[in-house]
């Protein structure tokens, strides 16, 4: 987190400094704001995005594991009914 905190100053000043040349130091503070605020939503959606991932990863897990036990319970009973356990 603290290297994209540098970073986001990083294009900040990089962004300020390409608008101060441009226009009136309101507009550059005003691009550089705007940069920043970019960047804050895409690191926003991309954590949303990963923890969207992630649910949908452990859902599927748990749907797999269902799904074995399930599995391993009908060959259990299987045994059981061939072998006259049951």
């Amino acid at each position: 987190m603290k290297k994209l905190l540098v970073s986001l100053l990083a294009v900040a000043v990089v962004g300020f400094g390409v608008a101060a040349q441009a226009g009136t130091l309101s507009n550059a503070l005003n691009n550089a704001a705007n940069n920043v605020s970019k960047k804050e939503a895409a690191v926003s959606k991309a954590k949303s995005d990963a923890q969207a991932k992630q649910a949908k990863a452990k859902a599927d897990a748990q749907a797999r594991q269902k799904a074995n036990q399930q599995t391993l319970q009908k060959k259990k009973d299987a045994l059981n009914t061939l072998f006259g356990t049951k």
